[in-house]
């Protein structure tokens, strides 16, 4: 994934600053996702597992449409050429733009689309569907987000922080199930109330699911990975 790291690229500046990705602006990030899918959560009348799973194929098949769009993207910038009379530092991140947002989709798309059926087949319909089209419209928008600036930005971070927070819900939903249980057992029934409660669980996940989850053990074969390289090509100049 693009390293979240504090670039500035010459002569340009974001319509939120100077830098390309801020952490101190990740918290609205999540803010807004967390509207966004905690609206959903509250309008959306709890269904449990339907007959017809007609909503989760069309989900699917919206999702099918961002990535085939993405694809697209990719082979018109190939085949554009504009691309060739770019100085070749413009023409290399160029490539990284068209390749980082088709793959990142697909990187993202595994455990989306897995998700969204286990929460469609085992725990509630409705809610896959609902929160699957959050998360396949925002993820539509990816490619263009980091097209803008030609590059990762904070536009990215827009639309990744509510798909993450999608992805942890299905989790959580699906751990609760496990165990016999469920979100419904937790959210209160009033609308206000549920969004409320829904707002903070978003919020609270986003965190857990980044910060903790992502970690155990990914951060110990991050830095197993940095030591050893560290290691072995500093002998190799010695």
């Amino acid at each position: 994934l693009p390293q979240r790291t504090k670039r500035i690229m010459a002569g340009q500046t974001f319509w939120w600053g100077d830098e390309a990705v801020s952490m101190r602006l990740i918290p609205f990030c999540m803010a807004f996702g967390a509207c966004v899918n905690a609206a959903l959560v509250a309008c959306t009348p709890s269904s449990g597992v339907q007959a017809s799973f007609g909503g989760p194929i069309l989900v699917t098949l919206f999702w099918l449409h961002g990535y085939y769009n993405a694809v697209g993207a990719q082979i018109s910038v190939k085949l554009d050429p504009r691309l060739a009379t770019l100085p070749q530092e413009a023409q290399t991140q160029a490539h990284l733009v068209k390749d980082r947002s088709l793959y990142n989709t697909l990187e993202q798309g595994v455990p989306f689309l897995v998700l969204l059926w286990l929460m469609a087949v085992f725990v509630d319909t409705a809610l896959a569907t609902s929160l699957g089209f959050s998360y396949a419209a925002l993820r539509l928008l990816y490619p263009l987000a980091y097209a803008w600036y030609g590059q990762f930005s904070m536009l990215n971070e827009i639309i990744t922080q509510p798909n993450y927070q999608v992805l942890a819900y299905f989790k959580m939903s699906l751990a609760l199930y496990s165990v016999g249980s469920s979100a419904e057992a937790f959210l209160p029934t009033d609308v206000g109330t549920r969004f409320a409660a829904a707002f903070a669980l978003f919020f609270a996940l986003n965190i857990v699911d980044e910060a903790i989850l992502w970690n155990l053990p990914g951060k110990l074969a991050a830095n197993w990975n940095l030591v050893a390289n560290k290691n072995k090509f500093s002998k190799k100049g010695e």
